[in-house]
């Protein structure tokens, strides 16, 4: 096994092993995090290539500017949370990855078109918790952004 360290901070580590795995495919034997950062994990056939793609994508992690009009908003699928992410990388693109971690867990992913450089997405939900929107590139250095929301219980 190779690894490839990169000093970082991650909020959503199997977020970041989804985007490597996306990028490096089965060479990828996974993600840890420790004392000097991250560290990607790939298996003994990865080659130069392969440990510079890893090395990208780790450095690109959580570089994208991805915003909220609303941290909160009240579990009942009426109120909902607005998550853009407009940015220079992107304008390129034609879609994005995006990931709902709903209390630390994969809910939900799929893909969404950019327009005019940018991307929206719209959160409503009746689950209470905490909720991290993941966003990130298909291509080039798979850069990718987060934002967290609550949804509390109606008063």
């Amino acid at each position: 096994m190779q690894d490839v360290l990169v000093v970082n901070s991650v909020q959503n580590p199997h977020g970041l092993n989804n985007v490597v795995r996306t990028a490096l495919g089965v060479k990828v034997v996974g993600i840890s995090t420790g004392p000097y950062g991250l560290i990607a994990h790939l298996t003994d056939g990865a080659n130069a290539t392969d440990l510079a793609l890893a090395s990208t994508v780790l450095n690109a992690h959580n570089t994208l500017a991805v915003a909220t009009d609303k941290a909160t908003i009240t579990a009942n699928n009426s109120d909902t949370a607005t998550i853009t992410c407009s940015d220079e990388a992107i304008s390129g693109d034609s879609d994005m990855d995006y990931a709902a971690w709903w209390n630390g867990a994969l809910y939900s992913e799929g893909s969404v078109s950019v327009t005019g450089g940018a991307i929206e997405l719209t959160l409503a939900t009746s689950l209470v918790g905490t909720w991290l929107i993941e966003v990130r590139r298909q291509t080039g250095d798979y850069a990718s952004g987060y934002v967290t929301v609550t949804s509390e219980e109606a008063a």
